[in-house]
Protein backbone atom coordinates (compact mmCIF):
# COMPACT_ATOMS: atom_id res chain seq x y z
CA UNK A 1 0.00 0.00 0.00
CA UNK A 2 3.19 2.31 1.03
CA UNK A 3 4.17 1.46 -2.67
CA UNK A 4 1.53 2.36 -4.15
CA UNK A 5 0.47 5.49 -2.77
CA UNK A 6 4.51 7.01 -3.61
CA UNK A 7 3.89 5.73 -7.31
CA UNK A 8 -0.04 7.20 -7.16
CA UNK A 9 1.79 11.16 -5.85
CA UNK A 10 4.64 11.01 -8.37
CA UNK A 11 2.48 10.35 -11.17
CA UNK A 12 0.19 13.53 -9.52
CA UNK A 13 3.01 15.71 -8.92
CA UNK A 14 4.98 14.56 -12.29
CA UNK A 15 1.31 15.37 -14.22
CA UNK A 16 0.47 18.74 -12.75
CA UNK A 17 4.12 20.04 -13.20
CA UNK A 18 4.22 18.96 -16.86
CA UNK A 19 1.09 20.62 -16.98
CA UNK A 20 2.02 23.51 -15.44
CA UNK A 21 5.30 23.52 -17.49
CA UNK A 22 3.00 23.23 -20.83
CA UNK A 23 0.88 26.31 -19.55
CA UNK A 24 4.20 27.99 -19.56
CA UNK A 25 4.52 27.71 -23.40
CA UNK A 26 1.59 29.69 -24.08
CA UNK A 27 2.01 31.04 -27.52
CA UNK A 28 3.64 27.37 -29.05
CA UNK A 29 2.79 24.75 -26.68
CA UNK A 30 1.85 22.44 -29.78
CA UNK A 31 5.48 22.34 -30.59
CA UNK A 32 7.19 21.67 -26.72
CA UNK A 33 5.22 18.88 -25.97
CA UNK A 34 2.61 17.24 -23.67
CA UNK A 35 2.15 15.90 -20.09
CA UNK A 36 -0.02 12.40 -20.51
CA UNK A 37 -0.91 9.73 -17.81
CA UNK A 38 -1.74 5.75 -19.28
CA UNK A 39 -3.01 2.53 -18.03
CA UNK A 40 -2.51 -0.60 -18.63
CA UNK A 41 -3.48 -4.41 -18.45
CA UNK A 42 -0.96 -6.94 -18.35
CA UNK A 43 -0.63 -10.70 -18.87
CA UNK A 44 2.52 -12.71 -18.10
CA UNK A 45 4.62 -11.77 -14.60
CA UNK A 46 7.00 -13.39 -12.64
CA UNK A 47 9.62 -15.38 -14.74
CA UNK A 48 9.58 -18.03 -11.97
CA UNK A 49 10.71 -21.61 -12.53
CA UNK A 50 8.60 -24.95 -13.22
CA UNK A 51 9.44 -27.49 -10.65
CA UNK A 52 9.05 -31.10 -11.75
CA UNK A 53 7.85 -33.95 -9.58
CA UNK A 54 11.96 -34.87 -9.56
CA UNK A 55 12.83 -31.61 -8.01
CA UNK A 56 13.99 -32.23 -4.34
CA UNK A 57 12.83 -29.72 -1.82
CA UNK A 58 14.08 -29.24 1.59
CA UNK A 59 11.24 -29.98 4.17
CA UNK A 60 12.66 -29.66 8.50
CA UNK A 61 15.93 -30.13 7.28
CA UNK A 62 15.51 -33.39 5.50
CA UNK A 63 15.28 -33.58 1.54
CA UNK A 64 11.80 -35.39 0.00
CA UNK A 65 10.10 -35.23 -3.28
CA UNK A 66 6.91 -33.34 -4.42
CA UNK A 67 4.89 -32.30 -6.45
CA UNK A 68 3.56 -29.04 -8.24
CA UNK A 69 0.91 -26.61 -10.21
CA UNK A 70 1.91 -23.52 -11.42
CA UNK A 71 -1.09 -20.97 -11.89
CA UNK A 72 -1.20 -17.17 -12.83
CA UNK A 73 -3.89 -15.84 -11.69
CA UNK A 74 -5.45 -13.20 -14.34
CA UNK A 75 -4.01 -9.99 -15.35
CA UNK A 76 -2.07 -6.99 -13.60
CA UNK A 77 -1.96 -3.63 -14.16
CA UNK A 78 0.34 -0.91 -14.76
CA UNK A 79 -0.55 2.98 -14.04
CA UNK A 80 2.07 6.21 -15.15
CA UNK A 81 2.30 9.48 -15.81
CA UNK A 82 4.94 11.20 -17.96
CA UNK A 83 6.01 14.25 -19.90
CA UNK A 84 6.69 13.78 -23.87
CA UNK A 85 9.19 16.92 -24.91
CA UNK A 86 9.06 16.82 -28.80
CA UNK A 87 12.59 16.84 -30.43
CA UNK A 88 11.12 17.36 -33.96
CA UNK A 89 7.80 16.35 -36.41
CA UNK A 90 8.43 12.57 -35.67
CA UNK A 91 10.64 12.31 -32.69
CA UNK A 92 8.87 12.93 -28.51
CA UNK A 93 11.28 12.09 -25.27
CA UNK A 94 10.74 12.24 -21.78
CA UNK A 95 10.66 11.12 -18.38
CA UNK A 96 7.91 8.64 -16.71
CA UNK A 97 6.90 7.21 -13.91
CA UNK A 98 4.40 4.58 -12.56
CA UNK A 99 3.45 1.82 -10.47
CA UNK A 100 2.86 -1.64 -11.86
CA UNK A 101 1.24 -4.98 -10.23
CA UNK A 102 1.58 -8.00 -12.29
CA UNK A 103 -0.74 -10.95 -11.59
CA UNK A 104 0.42 -13.71 -8.48
CA UNK A 105 1.45 -16.95 -9.21
CA UNK A 106 0.66 -19.83 -7.25
CA UNK A 107 2.31 -23.21 -6.72
CA UNK A 108 0.23 -25.90 -5.25
CA UNK A 109 2.60 -28.42 -3.73
CA UNK A 110 2.40 -31.73 -2.09
CA UNK A 111 5.74 -32.72 0.00
CA UNK A 112 6.30 -36.02 0.52
CA UNK A 113 6.31 -35.50 4.55
CA UNK A 114 2.86 -33.98 4.10
CA UNK A 115 -0.54 -34.88 3.57
CA UNK A 116 -2.38 -31.77 2.54
CA UNK A 117 -1.05 -29.92 0.01
CA UNK A 118 0.45 -26.42 0.78
CA UNK A 119 0.42 -23.21 -1.06
CA UNK A 120 2.91 -21.19 -1.77
CA UNK A 121 2.12 -17.45 -3.49
CA UNK A 122 4.67 -15.33 -5.30
CA UNK A 123 3.18 -11.63 -5.43
CA UNK A 124 5.26 -8.60 -7.40
CA UNK A 125 4.93 -5.15 -7.81
CA UNK A 126 7.35 -2.46 -8.44
CA UNK A 127 7.67 1.57 -8.94
CA UNK A 128 9.47 2.25 -12.37
CA UNK A 129 11.51 5.05 -13.71
CA UNK A 130 11.94 5.40 -17.27
CA UNK A 131 12.92 7.50 -20.02
CA UNK A 132 10.07 7.38 -23.12
CA UNK A 133 10.78 8.00 -26.48
CA UNK A 134 7.63 8.10 -29.21
CA UNK A 135 8.70 7.89 -33.21
CA UNK A 136 5.42 8.63 -35.02
CA UNK A 137 5.40 6.88 -38.40
CA UNK A 138 2.39 8.35 -39.80
CA UNK A 139 -0.42 10.44 -38.49
CA UNK A 140 -2.01 7.84 -36.29
CA UNK A 141 1.04 4.87 -36.00
CA UNK A 142 3.52 5.44 -33.51
CA UNK A 143 6.51 2.94 -32.02
CA UNK A 144 7.48 3.77 -28.41
CA UNK A 145 10.76 2.43 -26.35
CA UNK A 146 11.30 2.77 -22.73
CA UNK A 147 14.62 2.17 -20.73
CA UNK A 148 15.09 2.78 -16.92
CA UNK A 149 15.16 1.18 -13.84
CA UNK A 150 12.35 -0.61 -11.75
CA UNK A 151 12.44 -0.72 -8.00
CA UNK A 152 10.91 -4.27 -7.57
CA UNK A 153 9.13 -5.79 -4.50
CA UNK A 154 8.61 -9.63 -4.11
CA UNK A 155 6.44 -11.38 -1.63
CA UNK A 156 6.84 -14.78 -0.89
CA UNK A 157 3.60 -16.20 0.89
CA UNK A 158 3.67 -19.91 2.27
CA UNK A 159 1.21 -21.67 4.31
CA UNK A 160 2.80 -23.06 6.29
CA UNK A 161 5.67 -20.49 6.87
CA UNK A 162 4.30 -17.50 6.11
CA UNK A 163 5.23 -14.35 4.68
CA UNK A 164 9.05 -13.30 3.22
CA UNK A 165 9.86 -10.30 1.22
CA UNK A 166 12.89 -8.53 -0.97
CA UNK A 167 13.35 -5.62 -2.73
CA UNK A 168 15.56 -5.45 -5.47
CA UNK A 169 16.17 -2.26 -8.19
CA UNK A 170 16.95 -3.51 -11.52
CA UNK A 171 17.32 -2.44 -15.51
CA UNK A 172 14.33 -2.50 -17.02
CA UNK A 173 13.01 -2.31 -20.89
CA UNK A 174 9.46 -1.43 -22.61
CA UNK A 175 9.14 -1.63 -26.42
CA UNK A 176 5.66 -1.16 -28.10
CA UNK A 177 3.37 0.78 -30.45
CA UNK A 178 0.88 3.42 -30.35
CA UNK A 179 -2.36 3.87 -32.15
CA UNK A 180 -3.61 7.56 -32.02
CA UNK A 181 -7.26 7.74 -32.08
CA UNK A 182 -7.03 11.73 -32.27
CA UNK A 183 -4.61 14.32 -30.34
CA UNK A 184 -4.78 13.41 -26.80
CA UNK A 185 -6.07 9.50 -26.99
CA UNK A 186 -3.83 6.82 -27.86
CA UNK A 187 -4.25 2.94 -27.74
CA UNK A 188 -0.61 0.86 -26.74
CA UNK A 189 0.27 -2.39 -26.97
CA UNK A 190 3.59 -3.05 -25.23
CA UNK A 191 6.40 -5.60 -24.25
CA UNK A 192 7.74 -4.86 -20.79
CA UNK A 193 10.55 -6.56 -19.33
CA UNK A 194 12.19 -6.10 -15.69
CA UNK A 195 15.83 -7.89 -15.79
CA UNK A 196 16.76 -8.91 -12.09
CA UNK A 197 19.37 -11.91 -11.99
CA UNK A 198 16.26 -14.19 -12.31
CA UNK A 199 15.49 -17.28 -9.77
CA UNK A 200 16.66 -20.70 -10.26
CA UNK A 201 14.84 -23.74 -8.88
CA UNK A 202 17.61 -24.19 -5.83
CA UNK A 203 16.65 -21.14 -4.72
CA UNK A 204 12.35 -20.66 -5.44
CA UNK A 205 11.78 -20.20 -1.93
CA UNK A 206 14.61 -17.79 -1.22
CA UNK A 207 13.32 -13.94 -0.49
CA UNK A 208 16.67 -12.83 -1.81
CA UNK A 209 16.42 -14.21 -5.00
CA UNK A 210 14.53 -12.90 -7.58
CA UNK A 211 12.56 -13.83 -10.79
CA UNK A 212 12.45 -11.64 -13.71
CA UNK A 213 9.27 -9.82 -14.86
CA UNK A 214 7.96 -10.25 -17.93
CA UNK A 215 4.41 -8.59 -19.21
CA UNK A 216 2.48 -8.55 -22.26
CA UNK A 217 0.43 -5.02 -21.87
CA UNK A 218 -2.48 -3.58 -23.79
CA UNK A 219 -3.83 -0.26 -22.97
CA UNK A 220 -4.33 3.13 -22.95
CA UNK A 221 -2.73 6.98 -22.93
CA UNK A 222 -4.46 10.15 -22.41
CA UNK A 223 -2.37 13.39 -23.26
CA UNK A 224 -3.33 16.79 -21.72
Amino acid sequence: MKLTKIALISIVALSASAAMAKTSYASNNDTQGQPYVGFELGMGGLDTPSIDSHTPAKSNGSVTAFQEDEIHQGFGYHVYGGYLFTINNRLSFGPEVGYAKPTDNTYTATFGALAAPISVIYSPSYIDILGSAKLKLNSHFSVIAKIGFASVTQKIDVAILGVSQGQETAPEMVLGAAYDVNSNISLTANVDKVFTDGMTKTDYLNPDEFASITTYNLGMTYAF
